[in-house]
């Protein structure tokens, strides 16, 4: 019996030997090997990507037809863009050079959205409504008419009009980054006018493409 007692207290000193082997943590063994806990994982940083609203101004130089011809343009739009892709300003152009003397000055308010292709580019749409003065020469062909058996025409009439108008000029826009505040715009649209006499004027209306240098957030 003393025989089998020793043999049962001998088996249950190794079970609780075993048990007690089992019940260290694997955090304690590497700490054994050297003396340090493994790094934990950790997250990457948070980008933040600043949102910019602030002024805008935007000297131009047009290439535009007017009365069926070519001319330059120049003039400036001016805003605030909000939340980078939200502008709402003014602008005013003139005609400079070309287009058979021809004179064209328009302006009115401006608005218009754009949004970031990549992180240098941004396209947009956007449009002018306002009101402008013109000058130029109009030529139209009067069918003539019969007077006390004579008749006179048709022949082709040429007269320097003066006119006021509304204009609305829709366009697209590209815009480049050159520089932290500094940017390249190209765009082309087309520009609708109408005044009280001859609805749309085909004479002022016409396609342009501009070229402009933007200063303010980008």
């Amino acid at each position: 019996m003393k025989r089998f007692a020793r043999s049962m207290t001998g088996m249950a000193t190794g079970c609780l030997v075993m048990l007690a082997a089992a019940a260290v943590p694997a955090g304690a063994q590497v700490r054994s090997a050297g003396g340090q806990q493994p790094p934990s994982p950790q997250q990457g940083p948070m980008v933040v990507q600043p949102i910019g609203s602030g002024f805008v101004l935007t000297p131009e130089v047009r290439f535009t037809e007017v009365n069926h011809s070519w001319g330059t343009q120049f003039g400036a739009s001016g805003g605030w863009l909000y939340d980078d892709s939200i502008f709402v300003g003014g602008a005013f152009y003139g005609l400079v050079g070309g287009a058979d003397d021809a004179q064209l000055m328009y302006g009115g308010f401006v608005t218009g959205w754009s949004a970031p292709i990549s992180s240098a580019v941004r396209v947009g749409v956007r449009a002018l409504l306002g009101w402008g003065h013109s000058e130029m020469f109009e030529e139209w062909t009067d069918p003539g008419y019969c007077r006390h058996g004579n008749c006179y025409g048709p022949s082709v009439q040429k007269a320097w009009v003066y006119q006021d108008f509304m204009v609305f000029e829709p366009q697209v826009t590209a815009t480049f980054q050159l520089a932290k505040q500094l940017a390249l715009e190209v765009g082309g649209g087309y520009r609708l006018t109408g005044n009280n006499y001859y609805g749309w004027d085909s004479h002022v209306n016409g396609a342009f493409g501009s070229v402009g240098i933007r200063v303010g957030v980008f």
